[in-house]
């Protein structure tokens, strides 16, 4: 399972409808994209007032962040964390999609 498919089978429920949810896949060597964190997938959410994203990086990295955008505030850090899996990271999935709910 991606962990697109593991977020929208236990999150996408928790989201508000009015959220605006984009998913990103980008395979690493796939078109000219490469990196040294391997291929991402990922989710990103927008409502009128918060931004974010959730970010797997199939090399073992979660990365992710929550802004406000009126005032402008940093809510949740850009943070990359190393990870084993992204399925025993519920914790900080939850801590970003809370803006979301």
């Amino acid at each position: 399972m991606s962990f697109i498919d593991y977020f929208q089978q236990n999150f996408i429920p928790k989201v508000n409808k009015n959220v605006n949810i984009k998913f990103r896949k980008e395979i690493s060597g796939d078109k000219g994209y490469d990196n040294n964190l391997g291929s991402l997938y990922g989710v990103e959410l927008e409502s009128d007032n918060y931004s974010g994203y959730i970010y797997f990086w199939d090399k073992g990295f979660l990365d992710f962040s929550v802004i406000c955008l009126e005032p402008y505030e940093e809510l949740l850090p850009v943070q990359m964390i190393e990870v084993d899996s992204y399925t025993n990271q519920a914790g900080y999935v939850n801590e970003v999609i809370r803006y979301f709910m």
